[in-house]
């Protein structure tokens, strides 16, 4: 296993991630119960554009598609780092969400995916701002709508409005490799509670 870098900065965001793990955890519990079938992600959207704010990123919005983006730090050169999760799920609206415990475990359906890449983001995003990480580049954290079926324009939308703004952008559509999941996918499996920590 690789060792991970002594950067004290790096040991201080990995020591915040660990110690906030119950957060995240909730706050993916919390998503998760957001109803947000393919085409109506509006109110998962808003939530997780406040969680940005609270993490501390900058130029939080929600963009004309459904995106919402936020920004951490600067950056002197070189094309902006982008992490994304996306909002929707595979199943329509009418699906119960509500997230229940089982022992150790949190159950229902989009727990996994993709409430965890949700709460990830924002755990993330707020690391880097109390370890203070000195970045070469600025970092877009973005959370897309519409990933399933033909909906990858939203994605694409936002790779095409980063690279007017910010240049120098590549789009890899090989990430959304997922997309075709049928409804027997990992959307139903329960979630590890603590499941980062080794």
């Amino acid at each position: 296993m690789p060792q991970v870098p002594s950067h004290p900065s790096l040991q201080a965001a990995i020591r915040h991630l660990e110690r906030t793990d119950s957060v995240t955890l909730a706050r993916q519990a919390e998503l998760s119960a957001l109803a947000a079938p393919t085409g109506s992600e509006g109110r998962r959207a808003a939530r997780v554009a406040e969680l940005f704010r609270g993490a501390g990123l900058r130029d939080v919005f929600v963009d004309e598609v459904g995106n919402v983006h936020g920004w951490h730090g600067e950056g002197e050169s070189g094309a902006a780092i982008v992490l994304v999760a996306h909002l929707d799920t595979a199943f329509s609206g009418d699906v119960d969400v509500r997230v229940r415990r089982s022992g150790d475990r949190l159950e229902g359906p989009g727990i996994s995916d993709n409430a965890r890449g949700l709460a990830a983001l924002v755990a993330v995003a707020e690391a880097l701002g109390i370890a203070g990480i000195p970045l070469p580049r600025p970092v877009l954290f973005a959370a897309t709508g519409t990933v399933r079926g033909h909906g990858l324009h939203r994605g694409h939308h936002l790779a095409d409005r980063l690279g007017h703004e910010k240049g120098d952008v590549q789009r890899d559509d090989h990430q959304h490799g997922h997309e075709d999941q049928g409804d027997d996918g990992d959307h139903h499996r329960g979630q590890p509670l603590g499941a980062k920590k080794k």
